[in-house]
């Protein structure tokens, strides 16, 4: 699982309040999501689960809800430096952090 996490990449297109992800896991290109600010966008996971994102800025901080699953999602992203990303996921009590290379 570590080299899962490690070696994940995300291409992050930003136009104004609107932000595009796309993901790559194992070096295989993901759905790419296109959000924007308070506009729901709707999609399935990898096992066909039915998802409804919907983006929200408070000043330079993006927060992201998905619900679909057993508990919402609740992740925010922000700039930490000119080449650094912060991620924070939120779900059941458990929070994961992560630190992305802007490149």
């Amino acid at each position: 699982a570590l080299r899962l996490y490690t070696q994940d990449m995300k291409i992050i297109e930003q136009n104004g309040r609107v932000v595009t992800f796309t993901d790559y896991r194992s070096e295989r290109k993901g759905v790419t999501v296109r959000l924007v600010e308070h506009e729901a966008f709707l999609r399935k996971d990898k096992q066909g689960k039915d998802l409804k994102d919907l983006a929200v800025w408070e000043g330079e901080k993006l927060h992201i809800t998905t619900e679909g699953y057993e508990t919402p999602l609740k992740s925010t992203y922000w700039r930490e430096s000119s080449d650094t990303m912060i991620s924070e996921t939120e779900t059941g009590g458990v929070v994961m952090k992560r630190t992305w290379k802007l490149m």
